[in-house]
C-alpha cells in the first residue's frame, strides 16, 4: 500500500498558563492490491487553562471525516472537557465526552462520564 500524510499545528498562549492549540492532519491510503482508498482528515481545537497551581481544566472539539471508496463513509464530531487535580504524587481527574458518528451505514451518539484517582509512587 501507498500512504500520505500532512499534519499542521498551531499554539497559542493566552498569558496566565492557558493555550489553545489548533491541529488538522489529512491523510490519503491506497490499497491497490485490494482495490480500496481511503481518506481521513482530522481537525481538532483544544484550551487548556490552569484554574490554579493544582487544579487544570481542558476544553476539547474534534472533527473527523472518513471516505473509503469503496467502502463506508464517516463523520463524527467529539467534544469533551476535563478537570485534574494534582497534589504531589495524588492526581484526581474527572471528564465528560459525547460523541456523535455519522456513516454512510448507520448514526450513533454516546457519552462518556469518567472519574478516577491515581496515586504515583
Amino acid at each position: 500500500y501507498e500512504s500520505d500524510h500532512v499534519e499542521g499545528r498551531y499554539e497559542q498562549p493566552l498569558g496566565y498558563g492557558d493555550s489553545l492549540v489548533f491541529t488538522a492532519t489529512y491523510d490519503t491510503i491506497d490499497r491497490t492490491n485490494e482495490n480500496l482508498q481511503t481518506t481521513i482528515t482530522n481537525v481538532s481545537a483544544q484550551w487548556n487553562a490552569p484554574i490554579s497551581n493544582r487544579l487544570h481544566a481542558r476544553l476539547a472539539a474534534w472533527w473527523r471525516t472518513e471516505d473509503e471508496n469503496p467502502g463506508v463513509d464517516l463523520q463524527a464530531f467529539e467534544q469533551q472537557a476535563e478537570l485534574v487535580w494534582r497534589y504531589n504524587q495524588t492526581t484526581i481527574y474527572g471528564s465528560f465526552r459525547n460523541v456523535i458518528q455519522d456513516t454512510s451505514v448507520n448514526d450513533s451518539t454516546f457519552q462518556t462520564i469518567q472519574f478516577g484517582i491515581r496515586r504515583e509512587f
